[in-house]
């Protein structure tokens, strides 16, 4: 890695998000064999009715990493900082789902997803290497002469062309200084929303590649 540049992860997640009717999974036998493979069980389910249990949400940790069954919403997450270990978690949930509960999601899909959080520390000046993007930029002349005061870029973002941002494939990615320390820090967010499973899983497994080549580009 780049010596001026150290990455900090704060938040990362793998996600998957099914449409059924009654979603397949049961949570309570899920539940026990998660936990006979070395996952440690957090939160109780809800009882909805005489025929009905939910999980809402936290359901077990392994190596420090959470993982979310949300019954209701359809959601299997895993939650943590280091993205190798969170796709090897969530690959290993989603071969009990389908090899021990025989439980095929099929065309029920209604996305993968991945969200991540970093710190970039560097020995450049973030707020300085953002403002100068903005040196020929229309839109911040106009604000400037709206305001009557200088301004300049503050945030590059970047979205799927043409795609709303609820659509199942959308890619939001996000550089700034971080506010409390904006001559030394960017904060860096992605959200990688698609129905190709394999095409998340990369993202979220190349994300710091991805980091140190951005920050690199508009640094140099």
């Amino acid at each position: 890695m780049n010596e001026e540049l150290e990455l900090r992860p704060l938040r990362a997640r793998m996600s998957l998000r099914t449409d059924f009717i009654f979603y397949p999974v049961d949570g309570n036998d899920f539940a026990q064999i998660i936990k006979k493979r070395g996952y440690e069980l957090k939160e109780a389910p809800q009882t909805m009715g005489p025929f009905r249990v939910e999980f809402p949400g936290h359901l077990a940790e392994k190596d420090g990493n959470q993982v979310i069954l949300d019954t209701n919403r359809q959601i299997l997450a895993v939650d943590g900082q280091d993205p190798e270990t969170i796709i090897s978690i969530f690959s290993e949930l989603e071969e009990i789902i389908n090899e021990e509960m025989n439980i095929e999601y099929g065309d029920n899909i209604r996305f993968y997803e991945t969200v991540v959080d970093y710190h970039v520390y560097t020995e450049k000046n973030p707020r300085t290497i953002i403002e100068k993007a903005s040196r020929h930029d229309e839109t911040a002349e106009a604000f400037t002469d709206m305001l009557g005061k200088p301004v300049s870029l503050f945030t590059l973002r970047y979205a799927s062309k043409g795609t709303l941002p609820n659509s199942p494939e959308w890619i939001d990615v996000r550089l700034e200084p971080f506010v409390r320390r904006a001559d030394k820090v960017y904060s860096f967010n992605l959200v990688h929303r698609s129905l190709n499973r394999d095409s998340v899983k990369d993202t979220l497994a190349n994300v710091e590649i991805m980091i140190k080549k951005l920050v690199e580009k508009i640094q140099s």
